[in-house]
């Protein structure tokens, strides 16, 4: 079998990845919504899973962890099938596609990765072929037009469930991914979503001497969307989860994220609010908070950002909005 990289160059990101050492050819994604898009041909596909590979909040209504997206040909919308992977094992190659005949395994598809929990961490260390060529970059006209969403939310964004209401394919069964799905379809463009959500997150953070229940609650999203990952370096130069207090590992630490492939989006969406409002936040503080935020992120973007979307799930905040 033939290896190839998670960090080879035939190979496209979407989203936040990690690379956890010079050299080192895993890739480590801890916010839902990050994928890996490439063109494949040949009988077998195969993905080597990293050792920090780890579900992290045991309650998420049975969201699988990872789905494999094959669609029929490099060039197309249509003829997608879904493959869902749960608890995927740490150091272990897991099969994703094998061709049932000698005709479709001379086929070109196009294979996305994404991780849909948003409650994992996914180490993807490359990809197995039986030939060299099996993986190529994924074609750069196979639309007229490709637009990059920035989509930053809470809950309904990521898909998260608390048990309850069992949501199948995770983050893509939340609100960014099926507005991607319709709107690619009716205008024929391909929509990239870069999406940084997480469940009961606010804008603002916590109110003063408010207790915090869960360590993702821990800081407001204007400080969040700047964080990295779940990974911190200890005085051994390896890489530990960050703890807190009796919880599981948390999906962030306080490292910062470097932003060179988050400068180059044309919308940005911010659905927020809600979780502020159950805490208590005062409309002008919100109001202030938001337009101070979504400043900060357009100068991130200044060079492309077309247009932005605010949606804001709070009727009393929403009214505050319409009020000025």
């Amino acid at each position: 079998m033939i290896f190839h990289p998670a960090v080879s160059s035939t190979i496209e990101r979407t989203g936040r990845w990690q690379s956890l050492h010079d050299g080192d050819s895993s890739l480590l994604a801890s916010w839902s919504g990050a994928s890996l898009s490439f063109i494949h041909t040949g009988h077998y596909l195969g993905i080597g899973i990293g050792p920090l590979t780890a579900r992290k909040e045991p309650v998420n209504g049975g969201t699988p962890m990872l789905a494999c997206v094959i669609s029929k040909g490099p060039n197309s919308i249509e003829g997608k099938e879904t493959k869902l992977y749960h608890d995927l094992e740490p150091s272990s190659i897991v099969e994703l596609f094998v061709a049932s005949s000698s005709e479709e395994a001379r086929k070109h598809r196009t294979i996305q990765l994404v991780l849909i929990d948003w409650a994992s961490v996914l180490e993807i260390e490359g990809f197995y072929t039986e030939t060299v060529n099996g993986i190529m970059k994924p074609s750069s006209n196979t639309h007229s037009k490709k637009v990059r969403v920035l989509h930053i939310g809470d809950s309904i964004s990521c898909g998260a469930s608390n048990g309850s209401q069992p949501i199948p394919r995770g983050c893509l069964d939340a609100f960014p991914f099926i507005a991607r799905d319709i709107l690619s379809r009716k205008t024929h463009t391909k929509i990239e979503v870069n999406l940084i959500a997480l469940p009961g997150v606010s804008l603002t953070g916590p109110m003063k001497n408010e207790k915090i229940h869960h360590i993702v609650m821990e800081k407001g999203m204007k400080t969040r969307f700047w964080d990295v990952g779940c990974f911190i370096v200890n005085q051994e130069n390896e890489y530990i989860i960050r703890t807190n207090s009796n919880h599981q590992a948390s999906p962030w630490s306080d490292s910062k994220w470097t932003f060179e492939r988050e400068c180059s989006n044309d919308i940005l969406v911010v659905a927020l609010g809600t979780n502020d409002e159950a805490r208590g936040v005062d409309a002008n503080l919100f109001q202030d908070e938001l337009c101070a935020f979504i400043s900060k992120v357009y100068q991130l973007n200044i060079d492309t950002l077309k247009h932005v979307i605010i949606i804001v799930g709070s009727l009393s905040l929403r009214s505050s909005f319409l009020r000025d």
